[in-house]
C-alpha cells in the first residue's frame, strides 16, 4: 500500500461506477427522458480522487439499486443506494436528462435541494465495473 504523500503524487480523476449497456437501456425504458441531453452512464463516486488511493476499486464489478426517481424544471436523476461504495457528494445518483444549458453534475444541487422525487418499489438493479477517468493535463 502506498504511503499518503505517493498517493497525493499519483493521477487525480474522477472514480466511477460506468452502468453496463443493459442497465443504461434498462433504466432509459423505465425512464425516458424529460430533457434534450441525455445521460444514463455513470454514478460519480469520488471527484478529485487519487488514482493510487482507489486503485483497489478500479475495475470491480458492482452493482447499485434504484431507490427512487427525482426531477426537477431542468434535470431528472434516480437516487440510488451504491452499498457501501465511497461517495463525494452524499446523493449517489445516476443523472438521466438535463434540460440545454444544464450540466450533469446540476442533478446534485437538485437533489440537495427542493424536488419532486418519488419512491421505486421494488428497486431496480443496475450493474456496472468501477473506472478511473484521470483529468486532462492542462
Amino acid at each position: 500500500m502506498k504511503n499518503q504523500a505517493e498517493s497525493e503524487q499519483s493521477p487525480q480523476g474522477i472514480l466511477w461506477l460506468k452502468l453496463d449497456e443493459a442497465s443504461k437501456g434498462q433504466l432509459q425504458e423505465e425512464y425516458p427522458p424529460r430533457y434534450p441531453n441525455v445521460f444514463y452512464d455513470h454514478v460519480t463516486l469520488v471527484f478529485e480522487a487519487h488514482q493510487a488511493a482507489v486503485n483497489y476499486l478500479i475495475g470491480k464489478k458492482a452493482v447499485a439499486h434504484v431507490l427512487a426517481y427525482a426531477r426537477n424544471d431542468h434535470v431528472e436523476a434516480v437516487r440510488v443506494d451504491t452499498h457501501g461504495l465511497p461517495d463525494t457528494y452524499g446523493v449517489p445518483h445516476v443523472t438521466l436528462s438535463t434540460e440545454e444549458g444544464i450540466e450533469a453534475f446540476e442533478s446534485v444541487a437538485m437533489l440537495q435541494s427542493e424536488h419532486h422525487e418519488e419512491s421505486v418499489d421494488p428497486p431496480l438493479e443496475l450493474d456496472g465495473t468501477i473506472e478511473f477517468i484521470p483529468f486532462e493535463s492542462a
